[in-house]
């Protein structure tokens, strides 16, 4: 651009302008694309999608032995009781009730079956 500003006679001050104008326009005009196809893909991990789901228990979840795993999405996490001084069986059914670094907080889910006991000792209380 500089060399046509040249050829129509202008000095080097409008070569220097026409060179800035041109700059700015290709900055602008190239700077999405280049961004689009340069910058690194970022894998978004949308963690908070994970509050209010239930989990399966791998292994039982006690606060006091800093004990607990469990499964979300086919991934293992680290697990903890949401409420000190409960617990939980492996296996069992619980709800993500909050996230901290790696680490699932769980409460009681209404998900997993009450034992044949729990469920049985209603009726009786009954008669």
């Amino acid at each position: 651009m500089a060399l046509l500003v040249d050829a129509a006679g202008l000095g080097p001050v409008w070569q220097f302008a026409a060179f800035v104008v041109v700059s700015v326009i290709l900055l602008v005009f190239t700077r999405p694309w280049a961004l689009k196809y340069m910058k690194p893909r970022l894998v978004k991990t949308n963690y908070e999608a994970a509050v209010d789901k239930n989990v399966c228990l791998t292994e039982a979840v006690d606060n006091i032995k800093g004990t607990g795993t469990a499964v979300l999405n086919g991934q293992e996490w680290t697990a903890r009781a949401y409420e000190d001084g409960k617990t939980f069986e492996a296996g069992m059914i619980v709800k993500v009730k909050e996230i901290r670094g790696v680490t699932l907080y769980v409460t009681e889910s209404d998900a997993m079956p009450k034992k044949a006991e729990e469920a049985e000792a209603p009726k009786e209380s009954e008669q």
